[in-house]
């Protein structure tokens, strides 16, 4: 299950480029943005709520809260005209 965030990263960063070529309306890829970002705090959550004291299993969930974050900013970022120079 961990796992599973990694499909849904590869998928919005296709979708991204896809943005950045032109081919997809911006506002459009930030609905996906915002349900990957989501996806990517929930599933670690999940998975961390029922680790236990596993550390292990802590240092594999944490960099998906980095990716969900980010995916988070850039759809509010895109769909309410917020200054993107947070992400760099």
């Amino acid at each position: 299950m961990a796992h599973v965030g990694l499909v849904f990263v590869g998928l919005i960063l296709s979708v991204n480029a896809l943005v950045g070529l032109g081919r997809i309306p911006a506002r459009s890829a930030a609905v996906l943005n915002l349900m990957v970002g989501a996806l990517q705090i929930m599933l670690p959550t999940l998975i961390l709520s029922q680790a236990g004291s596993d550390i292990a299993l802590v240092n594999a969930t944490w960099p998906s809260y980095l990716f969900g974050m980010t995916y988070l900013l850039v759809g509010f970022n895109t769909l309410f005209g917020f200054d993107p120079t947070a992400l760099g």
